[in-house]
């Protein structure tokens, strides 16, 4: 069961660079957990591939332009690697202690298991980061007029699984 509640510091587009990494790691990290918690299935999974995003980031921080954008890019294709790598999407993500899911969150979480890794990552960037589509494109690495097909398709397959 996914035990995660959106967050309202996911930023999206380009945004004021922070006056220094500590600042945006401050302000993104527990978010970015979150979002990639919700991705692959796993928090413990979510903080080893947000942590190595971070550190890509620290590397190359004066050359970055738009750090949330480049944040989003490297997280949505590390959760995307880390499926394909056969690592399971088991939609029991915990992140501090369990209340009890209603009926329908549940029906929710399974159904999002049954997406593929780029529908998944895509229905979280949209609807949970709220990301446009463009800015989707970019974090997938895909050409523009490829996501709205993605996300019809997701969309699709949940009303499917949903409707039961």
């Amino acid at each position: 069961m996914i035990v995660v509640e959106p967050t309202s510091d996911a930023r999206t587009g380009p945004e004021p660079a922070p006056a220094s990494f500590a600042e945006f790691y401050a302000a993104r990290h527990a978010g970015t957990v979150r979002q990639v918690a919700l991705m692959v299935g796993s928090v413990a999974a979510a903080e080893d591939l947000v942590h190595d995003a971070f550190i890509e980031m620290y590397h190359r921080w004066d050359r970055i332009s738009n750090p949330g954008g480049y944040l989003y890019r490297c997280v949505s294709r590390a959760a995307i690697r880390h499926l394909e790598r056969g690592n399971r999407f088991t939609g029991e993500v915990h992140d501090g202690p369990a209340p009890v899911p209603s009926i329908e969150f549940v029906e929710v979480a399974d159904a999002l298991g049954r997406l593929t890794h780029q529908q998944r990552v895509a229905v979280v960037l949209r609807y949970y980061a709220d990301l446009t589509e463009a800015q989707m494109a970019d974090a997938l690495g895909r050409q523009p007029g490829s996501i709205g097909p993605l996300l019809s398709r997701a969309r699709a397959v949940l009303r499917e699984e949903l409707r039961g």
